[in-house]
């Protein structure tokens, strides 16, 4: 029987049969000993190609301490995890051995070329990259809650203010047409320390809900998301131009592997909380804020590994991998912008800066099955800096219950640190390290944000003294956001808040 009547035992068809004769060819004829690198370019795509060097680079490592193709138990020089590393990347090696003909191959899978890249994907833990995306997920929503808080603060600017009507000891809401007013903060009076009778301190209390979801590519796996965060906060006016606060996050969140688009199944969680203090200058037109924040999280992985063998000798594998582990993120962020006001109406350019630092610490996978699949994944470190260029349109209703200002916001960001990124990993028990070296997709460096908010003041603040401070006033808001044209990526988030004055 010659070489390609030995190699193909199994009925091939189509695609199939033509990926198979390309990998034959590729091979040649002989009895050397051939590898998984005899099948190069020969999968379907670079996850699979990433996979089969890692399965091969283990295979020899554990060949040198002492593993054997011809051993079915333990022995002194292979055993415990060692041994059960070794069975399942020496099913790889031997079923690319069956298809070339060439080399040990009774621990064949016995499948075709397209099964044995199949098996080389579950294997890949390409699934860790999402532990970047739902960390900057996460950074950026607080980010976001930073932007409303803001622009919450900066309310008066948009052509209204609150004033303390004397006459009847109550707060009434009244247009203006003054050309510098903060009464959106905590403060009515345009002179630079006296805040017109109004309380310093303020408190508020956002809630957001974001969804989206992650096309497939040949590196990367599709997935759905969704979450929820919590931002909480205290912000003191010193003045009519400089206000300080902080902010307190608290975020859960969760990515779902798509099965039907990937090879993959599982998903990632997290929770954390993060710290950001800030503070807002805001001169008659310009205005400029500046934050730097600190956020710590939980992440887990449910990673799952499933594959079939058509050998009756070699069992199929069904089992999953699980990872816990922390990330840690310093953030800045930065923003200056102009507004031009024409009474209720008023254009708002600004310029924004955008800078994560991720930290997410090294872990060890565990086998639930003791299967021997888990897998040793090093740190990483992910750097995000980005440049906005945005424009905030508002107008300001002022009915006789409150005041009303919807507003539309849209930015052109760019991301400077758009290079793939390679994560590190290796079989827990191998004793090899390093061997998966695993590229993320290149990012995209440019894309749009669309923000659609309303804000209102529901009621001015009352005195309880007529000389007294005014304090007791309520603003809420409502946001819709959305990402256009950022490649594999769809996204929403709602956001709602209210502000209270003490």
């Amino acid at each position: 029987m010659n070489t390609v009547q030995s190699s193909i035992k199994y009925k091939l068809s189509g695609s199939v049969l033509t990926k198979t004769l390309l990998a034959l060819l590729l091979c040649g004829a002989g009895n050397a000993r051939a590898d998984l690198s005899t099948f190069e370019g020969a999968f379907s795509n670079e996850l699979e190609e990433a996979s089969a060097k890692a399965n091969q680079s283990t295979y020899n490592a554990l060949l040198l301490q002492g593993c054997s193709d011809q051993q079915f138990e333990e022995s002194a020089d292979c055993s415990g995890t060692t041994f059960g590393v070794f069975s399942n990347v020496r099913e790889l090696v031997h079923t690319a051995n069956e298809l070339s003909g060439k080399g040990p191959r009774q621990f064949s899978l016995g499948t075709d070329i397209e099964g044995l890249g199949f098996a080389l994907r579950w294997t890949a833990g390409e699934e860790f990259a999402g532990q970047a995306s739902i960390t900057k997920d996460f950074a950026n929503g607080q980010l976001s809650g930073l932007a409303s808080r803001l622009t919450a603060l900066r309310f008066g600017a948009t052509g209204f203010n609150l004033t303390v009507d004397n006459r009847d000891f109550d707060t009434t809401v009244a247009s203006t047409e003054q050309s510098y007013s903060l009464g959106g903060g905590a403060s009515a009076d345009n002179s630079t320390d006296n805040i017109g009778g109004f309380s310093r301190w303020g408190g508020f209390l956002n809630g957001s809900y974001g969804t989206g979801d992650r096309q497939a590519t040949s590196l990367e796996d599709a997935f759905g998301f969704d979450g929820y965060q919590i931002n909480a906060g205290l912000d003191y006016r010193f003045n009519n131009h400089y206000v300080a606060g902080a902010i307190l996050a608290f975020n859960d969140q969760e990515i779902i592997f798509d099965p039907s688009q990937s090879i993959v199944d599982g998903g990632i969680k997290s929770d954390g909380f993060s710290i950001m203090p800030f503070v807002l200058y805001q001169a008659e037109q310009i205005y400029w804020s500046f934050s730097l924040g600190y956020q710590k999280m939980n992440i887990t992985t449910d990673r799952a590994i499933r594959y079939p063998s058509i050998n009756p000798d070699i069992n199929s594998i069904n089992t999953r991998a699980l990872g816990a582990t922390d990330s840690t993120t310093i953030s800045l962020f930065s923003n200056l912008g102009y507004s031009f006001r024409f009474n209720a109406f008023a254009i708002e350019p600004y310029l924004s800066f955008d800078y994560l630092d991720i930290s997410i610490d090294s872990f060890k996978e565990r086998d639930i099955n003791d299967n021997n699949f888990n897998l040793s994944v090093a740190d990483q470190n992910i750097k995000s800096n980005e440049i906005a260029l945005g424009l905030n349109i508002l107008y300001t209703f002022t009915p006789d219950f409150g005041v009303i200002t919807p507003s539309i916001n849209v930015q052109l960001r760019n991301q400077m640190e758009d290079s793939s990124r390679n994560i590190s990993a290796s079989y827990s028990g191998s004793n090899v390290s390093e061997n998966f070296n695993l590229a993320t997709n290149k990012l995209d460096n440019k894309y749009y944000v669309i923000s659609i908010s309303l804000s209102s003041v529901l009621w001015g603040g009352s005195q309880t003294t007529i000389d007294g401070d005014s304090s007791g006033g309520l603003q809420a808001f409502l946001n819709y956001k959305f990402v256009e044209d950022l490649d594999y990526f769809s996204q929403e988030v709602f956001t709602a808040g209210i502000r209270y004055e003490f």
